[in-house]
């Protein structure tokens, strides 16, 4: 009987938000502000509050420009949860080549 009633709870609760989502979808129409109903599941890049647009992508493949040899790696801080990207190059930790392979601290210069 427990389960009916939080059954008939849910959609009694379902029902307000709805009717809530409603009535902000009209007042977003009526400022003129357009709604877009994103049907992806969660949002799992959240740690990009702005959207990335294409001059954001263009700007940053400008910086690789005609180079095969380097690309993006995505780093995640685990405290923040914030990400982001660093330039990566093929020859990162090879020995006789980068740097770092001795065990020198230097920022790579790709």
């Amino acid at each position: 009987m427990k389960e009916n009633t939080n059954y008939t709870e849910l959609n009694e609760r379902i029902k307000l938000l709805e009717a809530e989502n409603a009535y902000l979808k009209r007042l977003l129409e009526q400022a003129g502000i357009p709604y877009a109903y994103v049907a992806a599941g969660p949002d799992t890049n959240t740690a990009f509050s702005p959207a990335i647009t294409v001059e954001h992508a263009r700007l940053f493949f400008s910086y690789f420009w005609g180079r095969m040899d380097v690309y993006a790696k995505r780093s995640e801080n685990r405290k923040t949860g914030k990400a982001g990207y660093f330039p990566q190059c093929n020859n990162f930790w090879r020995y006789g080549v980068c740097p770092k392979a001795e065990g020198a601290r230097v920022k790579c210069m790709v």
